[in-house]
This record gives structure tokens, sequence and C-alpha cells, in this order.
């Protein structure tokens, strides 16, 4: 195996114990970060640890250090975060708006239903649905 000088080459995974490191980056900081607060969280996985990492902690590493990391480190600019392809990432508030959670007509939702879905606002490029009443994407029968 040929290697440039100072690099290992990546060993198999051993019988020992798992830490996972979940960080959001940028490109022109690398690991956001300001002094001590940083977007790297350290986990121990495994069942007499930590426990698994989820859609919970990442929406809360998100929430609690990314958003505001990037506020801090680009004001006036606008984040857009993408996630690779992990179970975690296809995770959802709940409530969020997800087309595959919705059915294409009218229909009873019981109110014991996994899913109940925020009300919201929506604008079309021709018309501003705003004032005239609200526009549910759903009813609650």
């Amino acid at each position: 195996m040929w290697l440039a000088d100072g690099e290992n080459y990546i060993r198999k995974k051993g019988p020992g114990l798992s830490i996972m490191v979940s960080e959001f980056q940028c490109p022109c900081h690398g690991t956001m970060k300001i002094q001590k607060w940083s977007s790297r969280k350290l986990f121990k996985a495994g069942t007499a640890r930590d426990g698994w990492w989820t859609s919970k902690h990442m929406v809360e590493q998100l929430k609690e250090d990314a958003i505001g990391l990037f506020e801090a480190l680009h004001p006036n600019c606008v984040a857009v975060f993408l996630f690779d392809n992990s179970s975690n990432h296809g995770a959802f508030a709940d409530d969020a708006l997800v087309a595959s959670r919705m059915t294409l007509n009218e229909k009873p939702w019981p109110l014991s239903e996994k899913f109940q879905f925020r009300d919201t606002v929506y604008i079309s490029r021709s018309t501003v649905c705003f004032g005239g009443g609200d526009h549910k994407l759903w009813t609650r029968f």
C-alpha cells in the first residue's frame, strides 16, 4: 500500500469500544467553532455507554450548536444544511409537513394518530395567501 509521508492506513474495526463523532462543517471554517463552542459532538456508542445516536441527538446538535455557530460566523447569511444518507437524516418532527404522510383527499384523521400536522401559511408565486382566512393543509373532523 502506498502512503504519503506521515499518513497511516485505516485499520479495520477491532473488538475495542466505539467513539462516534458528529460535527457540522462549512467550506471556509471547517469544523464550525468559536473558542470552546464547537459543533463537534463525541458519542460513546454502545448499550452500556451513551446508547445509540438517533435523530433526536442530531436535531439537538443542530439547534443548540450548528445554527447558532453558523449565524455567529456568517452574519446576514442563510444556511443550507445538507445531510448524507443515514436513517437519522430522514427523521422529521411529528408535526412536520411531509408529503408522504399526507393523503390525496380530505378524510377524517383521528386525534389518536401519530401525525398531527401544524397549521401553515404558503405563498404562491401569483397569490399571497394572507388575510382572507387560514389555508390549512389538513382538517380535524
